[in-house]
């Protein structure tokens, strides 16, 4: 049978889901021996092995771009000596497609962000079968000698890009995982080939020389991380973008005059997190975009109020129900109408066990009495607490602060809730929090240690403090760096005996240490 074209893969893809859909794809059309093969390559792998009639593609992801114009012109050399070689590129990102050659999907438009990728995916594999439809398998033994010719042809390319390539370090490596919420931990695994020494670059200001860092994001955006493997004179670069979206917006608003008779003004009080416009419906047909309005009621009525708090195309939606009563009407029964917990931030960095602070703001409609506790993800309840209302309004309290950490680094998604148990149980919004635990330094004292009152009189005064429990710091000891100075290019560091708790200054370049975690210093 006539010999089967082969299909050429060029990706640098930051979307394995879709590189796998397509794999599943080309393994279909091999299988149905519509095609020989099909080889995955990266951009900058040499095509010395594409023959005419076969279909070289491309898939444009923001991480092909940078490699896109050098690819396409090389390949439009290529078709001038091989007029039967198909190229197509499959548009998975919002890049610029070539009109000379064959486009997926044939609406033009992006696959990702599409609500059914399923549909363009099997569009896409219908249009490849139709490129390649199955050929029969009748009078096979006329075309062998044309297979055994291509494949020693292949075999000598392939030697010839092996022993071209022997030898020459080649930077590569792989994320996990290149999406995430802020703040994310990110390992990064290097597959780099020939190479000794490795230099990190993570696109937030910060380096870094091991062979397989992880590395934190505090914030969000897109990061250009790059690595440089390096041998002797010879280095590669490569980079990967790695995005941290930014956390959703929480819809959340407490309202003040509850239970008033109408004609009522109510003044709302939004307390939302991390949005920037907002849409306000007041339960009567009346809206607003303000971060804070007040509104009138006219009539007596139960009034569904919603606020969606947005920011880009997230939003969020907090809804509360509040009553507007009759002047003729009997004061309501004492109840909580609203309840909101804040937290004092949304990322806290330091030494753990850490103590996270909440403060609630309680709203009832008259006097009297309510009762709370906190729960928390960690499954901990507070003990019961009370406050006191003289009359209708919020009080803004202090609730139980939370000490949280020690036995690991990250902790995401913490979260505390208010639950009022009388006079009738009802729970505030979950205040959600992330915390990044910091190692402290220590660094361990040699035998006849110094320790000096103050390192800028360290040349003139070397009187020696007493520290440690057993006498002096010359006794040996580990102790906790609490500071560090430089003088005279040299380093100083204050130490704390946590025993005693008292205080002074040891001079390294003396070997006064044995140990110092610079680490935890910047020079």
């Amino acid at each position: 049978m006539p010999t089967l074209p082969s299909i050429y893969l060029i990706h640098a893809s930051d979307v394995p889901q879709h590189l796998g859909k397509l794999t599943e794809i080309l393994q279909t059309l091999k299988a149905e021996q519509r095609v020989t093969s099909f080889v995955i390559l990266r951009p900058d792998d040499p095509l010395t092995r594409v023959q005419d009639n076969d279909l070289v593609l491309i898939m444009l992801t923001q991480a092909i771009e940078p490699d896109k114009a050098a690819l396409e012109n090389e390949l439009k050399l290529m078709r001038e000596n091989l007029w039967e070689l198909k190229i197509a590129e499959i548009i998975v990102d919002q890049i610029p497609y070539d009109n000379e050659f064959i486009t997926f999907p044939s609406d033009l438009k992006y696959i990702r962000g599409r609500d059914d990728m399923d549909a363009v995916w099997k569009d896409i594999e219908e249009s490849l079968k139709d490129m390649f439809p199955v050929i029969a398998r009748d009078h096979w033994k006329k075309y062998l000698k044309y297979v055994v010719l291509a494949l020693v042809i292949i075999v000598m390319a392939l030697l010839v890009w092996w022993f071209t390539r022997l030898g020459e370090v080649k930077a590569t490596f792989t994320a996990n995982p290149m999406e995430c919420g802020e703040p994310c931990e990110v390992h990064f695994d290097n597959k780099s080939e020939n190479a000794g020494t490795y230099l990190w670059d993570f696109g937030d200001g910060t380096t870094e020389e091991n062979e397989s860092p992880t590395h934190i994001f505090e914030a969000a955006g897109d990061y250009l991380v790059r690595l440089i493997a390096s041998s002797d004179n010879r280095r590669d670069t490569v980079a990967l973008t790695i995005r941290i979206n930014p956390p959703p917006p929480i819809a959340n608003f407490s309202y003040t005059n509850v239970g008033c008779m109408a004609p009522c003004t109510v003044v709302f009080n939004n307390t939302s997190k991390n949005a920037d416009t907002f849409e306000w419906y007041f339960g009567d047909g009346e809206e607003s975009n303000e971060r804070n309005p007040s509104h009138l009621y006219q009539e007596p009525g139960d009034y569904t109020v919603s606020l969606v708090a947005k920011r880009g195309e997230l939003d969020s939606v907090k809804t509360y129900t509040l009553k507007i009563i009759e002047k003729s009407q009997e004061p309501a029964a004492f109840t909580v109408s609203g309840v909101v917990l804040n937290v004092s931030s949304n990322n806290y960095s330091g030494n753990c066990p850490y103590t996270i602070d909440f403060k609630a703001t309680i709203t009832v409609n008259g006097a009297g009495t309510v009762k709370y506790v906190c729960l928390r993800k960690d499954g901990t309840t507070t003990p019961v607490e009370t406050i006191q209302f003289s009359e209708a309004g919020s009080k803004t309290i202090d609730t139980p602060p939370w000490t949280y950490g020690g036995t690991g680094n990250v902790y995401k998604d913490l979260w505390q809730e208010l639950r009022i148990i009388d006079p009738l149980e009802k729970r505030s919004n979950r205040a959600y929090f992330n915390l990044i635990c910091k190692i402290p330094c220590v660094v361990v004292a040699r035998a006849n240690t110094k320790v000096y009152e103050d390192p800028e009189n360290i040349h003139t005064k070397s009187e020696i403090i007493n520290l440690g429990v057993r006498g002096t710091l010359g006794d040996g000891g580990t102790f906790e760096v609490i500071e560090k100075k430089t003088r005279a290019s040299a380093p100083f560091f204050k130490i704390k005996d946590q025993k005693t708790g008292l205080e002074g200054w040891v001079h390294n370049v003396f070997n006064d240490l044995a140990s110092v975690d610079n680490g935890c210093f910047e020079n």
